[in-house]
């Protein structure tokens, strides 16, 4: 290892260099509206804008990460069987119409949750 000077900044030897996730995924000049989620942005063009999907979340270099692929794809697969298998739908009431949960996150910060909302029981 030795010193190295990247775009006029010197880095000395022996540094520890963390990556700006963060930078990477919201660059405003790479991806449209970067705050907006958005997963069609990743699909080609036309159904989509072509933008593209970061995998810096696996690491960088040699240290990246070796099980990357199988955790891609284990992912995939369960997210397919579990679309394949499962009726995703409203909950019922004692009524037979749909309950439609109100979804307004009700704090904001680091994480968010939503209000309350009614689970019927088994009776």
């Amino acid at each position: 290892m030795e010193d190295d000077i990247y775009k006029g900044m010197l880095i000395p030897k022996g540094s520890i260099v963390i990556g700006n996730l963060r930078g990477m995924t919201l660059n405003a000049s790479v991806y449209q509206d970067p705050y907006r989620f958005d997963p069609s942005r990743y699909l080609p063009k036309p159904a989509g804008r072509g933008e593209p999907f970061s995998t810096s979340h696996f690491g960088f270099g040699r240290r990246i990460c070796p099980g990357r692929h199988l955790a891609d794809d284990n992912l995939w697969i369960a997210i397919a069987t579990t679309l394949a298998t499962i009726k995703f739908s409203k909950a019922l009431d004692v009524n037979g119409k749909e309950i439609t949960p109100d979804a307004t996150p009700i704090a904001t910060g680091v994480s968010r949750s939503s209000n309350d909302f009614f689970v019927p029981g088994p009776d």
